[in-house]
C-alpha cells in the first residue's frame, strides 16, 4: 500500500491509513520520517525484486550468490546493500519513481 498525503494544513501531512498514526507513537516518528520509512519499504523491494533470476521459484542471484529462500535475500540486501536502497527511496521521494532500483 502507498501511503498519500490526503491534504495539508500547517505544513502537516494527514495519512490516508489509520495504521499510521500508531507507528508514528510506537516508534517515535514524525510524518515526515514515516513517508520516507514507506519510500525505503518500497525500494527494498524493488531491488528484491531486481535479483530475482527468471525460470528458477524460487531463486535470487547477488553478488554472485544464489539465494533460494526470500529470509537470505532479504538478510543479505539488508546487511549489504543499504546505501542502495537508501539512494532508490531518495529517488522515488524526488521523481515519483516507483521502477527505481
Amino acid at each position: 500500500m502507498v501511503l498519500r498525503p490526503k491534504g495539508t494544513s500547517h505544513n502537516k501531512k494527514t495519512w490516508t491509513s489509520p495504521v499510521n498514526s500508531r507507528l508514528m507513537l510506537q516508534h517515535g516518528l514524525n510524518s515526515c520520517e514515516l513517508f520516507f520509512v514507506v519510500f525505503c519499504l518500497q525500494a527494498f523491494s524493488k531491488i528484491v525484486q531486481s535479483k530475482r533470476v527468471p525460470g528458477e521459484t524460487p531463486g535470487w542471484r547477488c553478488c554472485d550468490d544464489d539465494f533460494t529462500e526470500l529470509r537470505d535475500i532479504h538478510r543479505h540486501i539488508a546487511q549489504n546493500h543499504s546505501d542502495a536502497v537508501d539512494s532508490a527511496a531518495r529517488i522515488i521521494l524526488e521523481n515519483g519513481d516507483t521502477d527505481a532500483r
